[in-house]
């Protein structure tokens, strides 16, 4: 062999061998993957079936898991909405960043004696206490000692309970069956089809079809304690399939927003103008 072909076959099997050694580095076959984090608790979520809050300067706030989903019990007894509720059930397996025991320590340097919030799981307290200023993880006391978790849920528990209804004021099943708008029109499904009273040029029964659908899908923005000093000049009425009494809402309209009111359950719906006006007009 020429000392030319030896110098090519000694540089292939040298890139052959680099090669190797980067596919080696690469897969790291000897590093172990990483442990999984420590979770603040062993309570599975889908086992929690109470729900209990305490925040300083609140209400406390109540929540049962019923057959037909989460429900307020305290202090509203309304359905409630699960974009809050999942939050906190999540709260159960909260990754761990740290840990030391509570005993020893002064809780007080921590936000926790006495703790900022507390939240009930089933039988089992969780304390919230102040957040640690380098990376913002909050301290919660559980079961004896206290937990930097990633502050994710402290937000939910300083709100008021209206903020835990369900945003869809007449629920997620609900059917529409009739309606009586501000301007005075009645809205009946009869046999199918959508009757309007009195006719209107332009509009045919399509709209009622629209209404209800639009009732269907409407989600407030947020939801609010009801507030009597808003200009509660309007209302509107809706029947609905299998419930022998109608639901009316008090309707105010703001520069941005439109309200949806019900003062016996204590609360009010906020909807951007346009979406809230589809629910009390029959305009497309």
């Amino acid at each position: 062999m020429t000392g030319l072909g030896a110098r090519v076959l000694v540089n292939v099997a040298l890139l052959s061998l680099a090669l190797a050694l980067t596919v080696l580095i690469w897969l790291e076959p000897w590093r172990q993957p990483p442990p999984a984090p420590e979770r603040l608790s062993a309570i599975d979520p889908a086992e929690i079936t109470r729900l209990r809050i305490e925040a300083r300067n609140r209400t406390p706030v109540e929540l049962e898991r019923k057959s037909s989903g989460w429900r307020l019990v305290a202090p509203l007894s309304l359905p409630a909405g699960e974009y809050r509720v999942s939050a906190l059930l999540a709260l159960a397996t909260a990754p761990v960043h740290d840990a030391f025991r509570a005993e020893g320590n002064d809780l007080g340097e921590f936000g926790l004696a006495p703790p900022k919030a507390r939240v009930m799981l089933n039988e089992q307290e969780f304390l919230f206490g102040d957040s640690e200023p380098l990376n913002g993880r909050r301290y919660v006391a559980y079961r004896g000692d206290v937990h930097l978790i990633t502050d994710a849920y402290f937000h939910h528990l300083l709100a008021d309970a209206p903020a835990f209804v369900d945003p869809a004021p007449i629920g997620s099943d609900a059917q529409p069956v009739g309606f009586s708008l501000p301007r005075g029109e009645t809205i009946r499904l009869e046999q199918g089809r959508w009757r309007i009273e009195p006719p209107e040029p332009g509009v045919d029964a399509e709209a009622g079809e629209r209404l209800a659908n639009a009732w269907r899908r409407a989600r407030a923005v947020s939801v609010r304690g009801f507030d009597p000093a808003l200009n509660w000049n309007q209302a509107v009425q809706l029947e609905l399939e299998r419930q022998p009494e109608p639901l009316r809402f008090l309707v105010s309209e703001l520069e941005y927003e439109l309200v949806l009111g019900r003062q016996e359950w204590k609360v009010q719906y906020h909807f951007p103008k346009k979406a809230g006006k589809r629910l009390v007009t029959l305009s497309d």
